[in-house]
C-alpha cells in the first residue's frame, strides 16, 4: 500500500468506531462519520480526479473522531455549540497531521492538512476552494433535495444560498448539472447570478 492509502485506512478505521449511526434509504446502518469521509471522498473523485493527496487525505479527516465531542443531551446554547465546533476541528485537524507524520509526510504537508481541516488555509493553490466546493456538493448531493421535500423552498432557500453561497461557478455548475430537482436547481441557478468575480475565475491545482 502506498502512504496516502495507510492513510486513509487509519482514518477510516478510526471513524468506524463512531457510535453514531446513519442508514440512507435503502441501506443498511453504517458509523455516520465513516461515510461522510466516503461521501467526500466520492464526491472528489467524480468533480476533481486530479486533487492532490493532501486534498484527498483532508477530506477523509475532515471530521475525524468528532463524535468525542457531542454533547451527551444532544443541546447546547449558541456559543457552546461554537466552542464545540471549535474544538472538533482542532482535534481532527491535529489528528489527521499526526497520522500524516507517522506515514512519512514532512512537516511542511502536515501543516497544509490541518489548515485545510481547520479552514484557516492561505493557500492559493485552490485547495482551500476544493474543499469548500466538495463540502458544498456533498450537501446538496446527500441532504439538501431531502431537505426540500420537508420544508417549502421560500423557507430553506435563504439557508441554502448562505450555507452555498461559498461555492465556486464550476462547482455549482456541476451541481446543477447532476441534480434533477427544478427548485434546487432554481436555487443554484440564483447563487450563481450573485456570485463574485473572484468565484467565477477559480483555478484549481493541477496534479
Amino acid at each position: 500500500m502506498t502512504p496516502l492509502e495507510d492513510i486513509l485506512e487509519i482514518i477510516d478505521q478510526t471513524n468506524a468506531q463512531d457510535p453514531r449511526m446513519s442508514a440512507p434509504e435503502g441501506t443498511a446502518a453504517v458509523p455516520s462519520e465513516l461515510l461522510r469521509g466516503f461521501r467526500l471522498s466520492l464526491v472528489c473523485e467524480e468533480f476533481a480526479p486530479s486533487a492532490d493527496d493532501l486534498v484527498k487525505i483532508a477530506v477523509r479527516g475532515q471530521t475525524l473522531e468528532s463524535w468525542l465531542f457531542e454533547a451527551a443531551d444532544g443541546t447546547a446554547p449558541h456559543e457552546g455549540v461554537a466552542v464545540r465546533e471549535s474544538r472538533k476541528r482542532d482535534h481532527s485537524a491535529n489528528r489527521v497531521s499526526q497520522i500524516m507524520a507517522a506515514n512519512g509526510y514532512d512537516e511542511k504537508d502536515c501543516a497544509i492538512v490541518r489548515d485545510l481541516v481547520l479552514g484557516t488555509s492561505t493557500d492559493e493553490s485552490g485547495r482551500a476552494q476544493l474543499m469548500e466546493d466538495l463540502n458544498g456538493l456533498v450537501f446538496i448531493q446527500f441532504h439538501a433535495v431531502d431537505l426540500l421535500k420537508t420544508y417549502p423552498v421560500d423557507q430553506l432557500g435563504p439557508i441554502l444560498v448562505e450555507c452555498l453561497s461559498g461555492m465556486s461557478d464550476e462547482a455549482l455548475y456541476h451541481a446543477i448539472d447532476q441534480t434533477e430537482d427544478p427548485e434546487m436547481i432554481k436555487t443554484l441557478q440564483a447563487i450563481r447570478e450573485d456570485i463574485s468575480l473572484e468565484k467565477k475565475s477559480i483555478a484549481y491545482i493541477d496534479c
